[in-house]
């Protein structure tokens, strides 16, 4: 009986192992030898940006960033998404983000304290 090697391939944004849920962390992409990420913690990522063809670019930037960034609600480092508030320093892994119920505009992440203040004002 052939057994399936174990995925060990873990992104280099978020730290989690394997693919994730299409609906979060999406499926893992090779940005360069035994570097995975996952697709929507890349797109997320406040340097990737999107090239007409559909690639990715500044994807390598962003996890070097990344690497020294902590998230601002697990404390652990690979946090790619900033906040758009201009004084905030606030940033995110992706499923940290979503979990805490983060408001998504397009190419931008907004904490929802900050998006019920543009509503009051």
């Amino acid at each position: 009986m052939l057994v399936a090697p174990k995925d060990d391939r873990h992104c280099a944004f978020c730290g989690e192992i394997g693919d994730g849920e299409p609906a979060y962390t999406g499926r893992l992409l090779n940005v360069d030898a035994n570097e995975w990420v996952h697709v929507n913690c890349a797109i997320w990522s406040v340097e990737v940006h999107e090239s007409e063809c559909g690639g990715l670019n500044n994807v390598q930037a962003a996890i070097k960033q990344a690497r020294s960034t902590k998230c601002s609600i697990c404390n652990y480092s690979g946090a790619s998404l900033k906040c758009i508030k201009l004084e905030c320093e606030k940033w995110y892994h992706l499923f940290c983000a979503i979990n805490s119920e983060c408001v998504f505009m397009k190419d931008t992440v907004s904490y929802k304290d900050f998006q019920k203040f543009l509503k009051i004002y």
